[in-house]
């Protein structure tokens, strides 16, 4: 069976070689769908969108702009019991993410099969946070909320490797410094159905400037 199986694959292999090509025509839009299994940037201290989407559209057989978006949410409930009772404290955690990337690519020449590139983006994010304490036997609840900000600029460099016409698999690294500002949040309170509301004066900025390995899944076609 694994003889039949390595035949398969090396025939696959040999017939998409065969009518693979490396250069996109005038005016041809591509699309790529990417996963980034490790979904962070170099040092963790700023958090990528494990999924996303890029678009790129060719002038020529060597320039095209990109725009790659990131869209990540996350929900988590957890619910903490009182010792020996029923009662317990519920937490719901909302965090949503999207990131918006536009930039440029240079394609040098390569082989059959094998198309290298550099280029360059400049974009942005938002996180959108929300935490909410409630307990399961009173209507009192507690909210706190707030939005962030990333501003970004990456200098990348990666390949694209054809499998069959026009579809392709690939890889990518770079060079980018991040900013993230953590900005104040606001919490709403209520107690006996009176809600009071308060913003706190507190915020973060993040700098981090190195290689970014993006450990992305990337598959993408043209149309």
């Amino acid at each position: 069976m694994k003889k039949i199986v390595c035949t398969i694959g090396i025939l696959l292999i040999a017939v998409c070689g065969a009518f693979a090509q490396y250069r996109f025509d005038p005016m041809v839009w591509t699309m790529e769908v990417l996963f980034n299994p490790l979904s962070t940037t170099s040092n963790n201290a700023i958090d990528l969108p494990a999924y996303g989407a890029k678009g790129r559209l060719f002038f020529n057989d060597s320039w095209c702009l990109r725009l790659q978006l990131g869209f990540d949410n996350t929900n988590k409930e957890v619910k903490d019991y009182a010792n020996n009772s029923d009662d317990y404290t519920k937490t719901v955690t909302d965090q949503m993410m999207v990131t918006f990337f536009p930039g440029f690519e240079y394609h040098f020449e390569g082989n059959d099969r094998i198309s290298p590139y550099i280029g360059m983006d400049l974009g942005f994010g938002i996180y959108n946070n929300r935490t909410e304490l409630k307990n399961s036997t009173t209507d009192n609840k507690s909210v706190v909320k707030g939005t962030d900000y990333l501003l970004g600029l990456n200098v990348v460099t990666g390949v694209d490797v054809f499998l069959y016409r026009g579809l392709y698999m690939g890889v990518e690294i770079g060079l980018g410094v991040n900013n993230l500002r953590e900005n104040s949040n606001t919490t709403d309170v209520t107690v006996d159905g009176a809600t009071d509301t308060s913003k706190s004066k507190d915020f973060t900025n993040t700098n981090e400037v190195g290689f970014n390995v993006v450990p992305a899944i990337r598959l993408g076609w043209s149309f």
